[in-house]
Parts: structure tokens; sequence; C-alpha cells
């Protein structure tokens, strides 16, 4: 899985390296000569451009990029440049309109639940607890965005007394956050459980 966060110079701008973007397109081109299967993964962010996300997402498709993953940025703690990131609102709008036309036929790679969450047609609470991260300290607890502190029992991430203090609602710092690895959880356990939702989801494009 490559990051790119949009067409050559956006990339290059947001990761503040020249040449960048063309490291990473080279490296796509390697890995699928030789029979490697690649995915991408693109933030979106506060200001994002969706014309060049479009193209970026059509390049990367004719490179033969197998599934195109994206998520919204979310101005977590430990990052200084918090305006780069999008609130609830502005991540449903810009999503919505991402999506919007032949986007269907685009590889995306996402739980279609969780692009409906994107597009705020679907709530699902966090469900970080299956994403766990893992660092030096031990188990970063309760995400890899906020780290309250770190544990050596992965059982105590597991409980569901801990997780009715954090996500949307509970705890103020999660208040924007609409990130995969919280939320495409509680999708993927949707369309287990209610496999139905895939597919009326499919008559209705």
């Amino acid at each position: 899985v490559v990051h790119l966060d949009g067409t050559e110079a956006v990339h290059d701008e947001v990761t503040g390296q020249e040449g960048a973007y063309r490291k990473v397109e080279q490296g796509i081109r390697e890995a699928v000569a030789k029979g490697f299967r690649v995915a991408t993964n693109t933030t979106v962010f506060h200001g994002s451009d969706i014309q060049d996300l479009r193209q970026l997402f059509g390049r990367l498709t004719q490179l033969g990029v197998e599934g195109l993953m994206v998520s919204p940025g979310y101005a977590y703690e430990a990052v200084p440049q918090r305006d780069l990131f999008l609130n609830r609102q502005e991540s449903q709008r810009i999503f919505r309109e991402l999506f919007d036309g032949d986007a269907g036929r685009l590889p995306l790679y996402d739980n279609p639940l969780f692009l409906d969450f994107l597009k705020g047609e679907r709530q699902y609470p966090c469900s970080a607890w299956a994403v766990p991260t893992r660092t030096v300290l031990g188990w970063r607890l309760p995400c890899y965005l906020i780290a309250d502190r770190h544990t050596d029992d992965l059982e105590e991430l597991l409980q569901p007394d801990l997780w009715t203090n954090y996500g949307p609602g509970n705890d103020p710092r999660c208040a924007g956050c609409m990130l995969h690895s919280g939320f495409e959880p509680a999708s993927a356990v949707d369309a287990a459980v209610h496999p139905w939702k895939l597919l009326t989801r499919k008559v209705r494009r």
C-alpha cells in the first residue's frame, strides 16, 4: 500500500519533498511489473481539490493499482498543522462531491458502506479497538491518534467499558474523526451481518 495525497504538484507540496510523487509512481510501475498487488491510500485534507483527486485516481487506475483507499484527514493533538484537516460536516460534503458521477467505476478498496458513512448516509460507532496500534512502549490506548497511555495487555483495548469514554459524543477530541481506522471495521461488521445492505446499495447505483 502506497500513500499518495494528490497529483505530482499537490503531493510534493503536502510532503514538502520535491520529486516525491515521481519516486512513488516509479515504485508503483516496478511493483506492478513484478506482479505485486498494489493499493494506494489517500488522505483528503481541508482545501483538497476534487478534480485533482479524480485525476490522481484515474492515473493510478491506468498504472494498474488494484485498489484506492481514501480517508479524511483528522486534526489529532500530535499534529501541529491542524488547519489542514477536516471537520465532520466538511468531510461529508467533500466525499459526496468526490464520489458523485462516475466514481463508482473506480477500483475503490474501502468497504462500500464505509464510503456511504463518509458521505453522511450511514452512521457507525468508533471501532478503533479492531485496529490496535503496537509501539515500542506497548499497545497504544485508546488508538494510534490518541495515546492517553500504553499497556502490555491487549485485552484492555477490547473491554467494552473503555469505549464508552471514546468516540464522537464521548470525548471532544474525537468529535471530527471519520478515519477508516476508527470506523471502517464497524462498516465491515455491518456488511457481514447485513449483506443485503451491500446488495441494495449496488441496485441503487
